[in-house]
């Protein structure tokens, strides 16, 4: 489910991909499950409450909404604007807060954290690719 907001976030265009295409998502799994356990429990509520807004909004999880329907639902999560009986167990800003953040370090920083794939952003950037020791996961 990450990666829709992901790619709303950092979404693909004709030249270049987007969070998915960079497997954001796995850079997100591997900061939450190797390194921060102990954000678990808000990944779980955060999307547990995304889950239950999408459906009291458009009757669908979701990543099974529209591409447009999307934007606008995480337009009005960053604002703090859904409905709040949906945010009991997590703020529904400082969620998006969260999920924009590692969007970003998973796609702009180095592929050896498990985003970033084929150093998609630094080619994007017009960069030179690091000279970096250690191993490329991909």
């Amino acid at each position: 489910m990450l990666d829709r907001p992901s790619e709303q976030i950092i979404p693909a265009d004709d030249q270049w991909g987007g969070a998915t295409d960079a497997e954001v998502i796995n850079y997100i799994e591997n900061w939450v499950g190797k390194y921060y356990p102990e954000m678990s429990p808000i990944y779980k509520r955060g999307i547990a409450a995304v889950q239950k807004a999408s459906n009291r909004l458009y009757s669908k999880n979701f990543q099974d909404v529209e591409f447009a329907a999307q934007t606008e639902f995480l337009k009005k999560m960053e604002a703090g604007l859904l409905d709040g009986q949906d945010w009991t167990e997590i703020a529904q800003k400082y969620f998006f807060e969260e999920i924009r953040v590692r969007s970003m370090q998973g796609f702009y920083g180095p592929p050896r954290h498990g985003g970033n794939k084929n150093y998609m952003s630094y080619k994007m950037c017009g960069l030179e690719m690091p000279h970096l020791l250690g191993q490329n996961r991909y």
